[in-house]
């Protein structure tokens, strides 16, 4: 249930195009140097450290949408996790904070020099607060986390009890919203998954067998395993389905599919069966939602 998962609240900071209002009298001065001056700070956030520090970032959280499966149904930067993956993710989060902090040096010493070129060419109408400082970029480039747990705190008992009952039942309906968000985004990704895989393994217009790899059977397989862990609404009926879909994929391999005709209409029909009530359940979902 989602009262036993442990919530994690993860921030990237980093710096922008820093942006300030320049003093100088342009009626006075000629074009060139202050275009000069406009190209260097279009050009701040091209910096190759900040282009990497937002793939890392793009990385982090994709990586942990993955693992988590709540690519939507949490706020971003929100991702509910089972208490056995909290210290490998732990480990994982502090590999890529030392990674980001690397890159964090190389963006100092970058924009260091972006600052050097940019005084040297703009003369007298350098303007020192075009850069931020050393002190600045570290500030506004971190990557933080934090383990939110779910428990009743001790102090609660002291409070009016009128307002702790109407506390517990609004937290009780968020609790259940997010429960039916999360039970909703594992079905579809599980549909997904094995929709993507029965239209490999159906002939092409003409009939032809169409090319798939093993991925595409990992993917799946991968789902089922981490399912457990993933699985905070107590999805039973998708359980159930699981439990089945973990026999059916003992054993199964690209190649054997690949060379029998036979071998993939059987696994297609197998596959079919397997997700029908689900499949169903589902579309009477979203015509009550519509």
């Amino acid at each position: 249930m989602i009262e036993n998962a442990i919530l994690l609240d993860l921030k990237f900071a980093r710096v922008g195009e820093y942006s300030t209002v320049n003093t100088i009298d342009y009626s006075t001065v000629t074009t060139a140097a202050p275009t000069m001056i406009k190209t260097q700070k279009r050009k701040f956030v091209q910096l190759p450290a900040l282009t990497e520090m937002v793939n890392l970032d793009q990385k982090i959280r994709g990586w942990l949408t993955r693992l988590t499966g709540q690519a939507t149904a949490m706020a971003r930067g929100l991702y509910f996790v089972a208490p056995t993956r909290v210290e490998y993710i732990e480990e994982e989060l502090s590999k890529f904070r030392a990674h980001r902090l690397e890159l964090v040096d190389r963006l100092v010493a970058e924009i260091d020099m972006r600052r050097s070129d940019s005084e040297t060419m703009s003369g007298d109408l350098w303007d020192a607060k075009t850069y931020p400082s050393e002190e600045s970029i570290r500030k506004s480039s971190s990557m933080d986390w934090a383990w939110i747990y779910f428990s009743t705190p001790t102090e609660a008992q002291g409070l009016n009890q009128n307002v702790v009952k109407t506390v517990n039942e609004r937290a009780q309906k968020l609790i259940e919203t997010v429960q039916g968000q999360l039970k909703n985004q594992l079905r579809d990704e599980f549909l997904e998954l094995v929709g993507h895989l029965k239209d490999k393994l159906t002939p092409d217009s003409d009939g032809k067998a169409k090319k798939f790899k093993q991925n595409s059977i990992t993917n799946v397989v991968d789902f089922l395993n981490n399912f457990k862990d993933r699985n905070f609404a107590d999805d039973e009926v998708l359980g159930d389905i699981v439990t089945q879909a973990q026999n059916l994929f003992t054993g199964v391999r690209a190649d054997h599919l690949r060379e029998s005709d036979s071998a993939r209409h059987d696994f297609h029909n197998k596959l079919s069966n397997l997700v029908e009530d689900l499949d169903i359940t589902e579309r009477a979902v979203r015509q009550v939602y519509l």
